[in-house]
Parts: C-alpha cells; structure tokens; sequence
C-alpha cells in the first residue's frame, strides 16, 4: 500500500499537520463591517452631541441677550412714573421705523418735601428699537447712544396699562443649516411710579 501525501497546506498558511489556525477572506470582511458600523455609529454619536452642543450655546446666547436688555430697560422704567405723573412719559414709533417701539421718560432725581412733589431728572431716557441692525438702544439725554443688545429680531414693542408698561422682547436666531430655529420672547409688565 501506498501512502500519498498532499503538499498542499491547510487552511490558514501552516505547514502539512501543523497547528496553525488562520481566517478565511469571508470572516476578515465580516470583521471589517462591524468594524465599520461600530465606528460609524460613534461618529453619528459624536456629531450628534457637537449639534446639540452648539445649538444649547446659541439658546443660551440668545436668552442672555434678551434677559440683559429686559434688565436694563425694567431697571430705568421702574425710576419713572406713567404719562400722568409729569416724567415725560411716552410710547411712540421709533426713529427707525415701527410702532410702539421706543419709549421715552424721565427718572426720579428726588422728592421736594417743601412742595411734596416728585423732582424728575433733567434728562429724558430713551430706548427704541433699530429694525436695520436688529438692536435696542439707549440714551441719556443728549449722552452718546449705546447698544442694550443686538440680535434682537423682530425686536420689542412697549404697551401702557394703568399703572404699568408691559415690554416684549423677541429674537430668533437661526440654530442649523437646516433652517431650524430658536425663538425667545419673553414679557415683563414693570409698575410706574405715579
């Protein structure tokens, strides 16, 4: 009886009754696309969260903004008294354009207790909304002009209730490249002196 030898090797490269395992060209593909899908997957995850991050800092932006500029106008507003009161009170259209958008007034400098009146200050505050630059701005007087805040898209309108001014802000900005976006509008009613 003869014998015969194979010299063929066996699978995985090893030599004839080696003990060499190897892989087949079908299991390096499959292990190269779960491969691929694991890391895909991370990647999604990882521009998922840069999204969201970004998007929370604009809200965040965006909401700062507004709470700044509500700060500021309510802080002055509360210093006033209404139309009755002598302070110069009044809600018109801005400079620039748009109903109810700029506010005028003056501040309490003091009260004369000889003629027990409220001494309004000499300088009249405004606040009025510039629709081309989407800001609020301010001025004291004849002082310079300053910028509350920017960004402010549609911007603000005052309204006069009785004893009080209601102030609404609201900005949009625009959060993706998908069109999505972020809108604050936040209301504050702020009682005047009388």
């Amino acid at each position: 009886m003869t014998q015969r030898t194979s010299s063929v090797p066996p699978r995985g490269g090893g030599s004839p009754g080696g003990t060499e395992a190897g892989h087949t060209i079908v299991e390096l593909l499959i292990g190269a696309i779960i491969l691929g899908l694991v890391l895909a997957l991370t990647f999604e995850a990882l521009v998922t969260g840069q999204r969201v991050t970004s998007e929370t800092a604009t809200q965040t932006a965006v909401e700062a903004t507004v709470a700044t500029a509500l700060g500021l106008m309510s802080s002055d507003l509360r210093q006033s008294g209404g139309p009755s009161s002598g302070s110069g009170f009044l809600i018109d259209a801005s400079p620039e354009g748009g109903a109810n958008q700029r506010v005028s007034f003056r501040k309490v400098q003091g009260f004369d207790v000889a003629a027990r009146q409220t001494v309004w200050s000499p300088a009249t505050i405004q606040y009025w909304y510039d629709a081309a630059g989407q800001r609020v701005k301010r001025q004291e007087g004849t002082g310079a002009i300053s910028i509350v805040a920017t960004g402010i898209d549609p911007g603000f309108s005052f309204a006069l209730g009785a004893d009080q001014v209601t102030i609404t802000i609201t900005a949009l900005r625009d959060l993706t490249t998908d069109g999505r976006r972020v809108t604050v509008s936040t209301t504050e009613k702020v009682a005047l002196r009388n």
